[in-house]
Formats: C-alpha cells, structure tokens, sequence
C-alpha cells in the first residue's frame, strides 16, 4: 500500500481499503493509518476503509479516525464485532 501511494497519492481507481492485523502496529502501519484518515477528511471522502484484527482495541481505533479534524468533516466510523474462537487451546 505504501509503494501504491508513493505513485497514486489520493488512491484513485480505489473504492475500499483492507488492512489486516492492524493490531500489530508499527511504523508503516501507523503512518499507512495517518495518510488513510487524510484522505478521508480531504480529497477521497468515499473512500471506504476497514481495520481488520482479532485483538483490536475498537474505541482506540474509532476515536482515531473520528478525532478531532481540521477540516471540521466529521467521519462516520463503524465497528462490527463477529465472535468467534481460535483452534488454539
């Protein structure tokens, strides 16, 4: 996604983006998430993004994206719990 950036900055042609294992965060994942939520509150507000992760912390992550904008756009954020169990004991 970020060498995708580097040539297509406002993501165009993309309607969604998936981004697994977000929980496991780290530099890219973080500034991938940074450049995501400017987008949204900038040139690409249909732009459709979901996080994805078995261990998120889901209020950490909705007040991420509905924090505070510049723009004064709020973003509408969602969240989907579907239960379920490893295969690990």
């Amino acid at each position: 996604l970020l060498r995708h950036l580097m040539s297509n900055t406002v993501l165009a042609g993309v309607a969604v983006v998936v981004v697994d294992e977000v929980h496991e965060r780290d530099a890219s994942t973080d500034f991938v998430l940074l450049v995501l939520r400017d987008l949204l509150v900038g040139p690409r507000p249909d732009l459709k993004i979901v996080l994805m992760s078995a261990t998120i912390d889901v209020a950490e992550f909705c007040a991420y994206f509905q924090g505070d904008q510049a723009s004064g756009k709020p973003l509408i954020v969602g969240s989907l719990e579907i239960p379920g169990q490893t295969n690990f004991p």
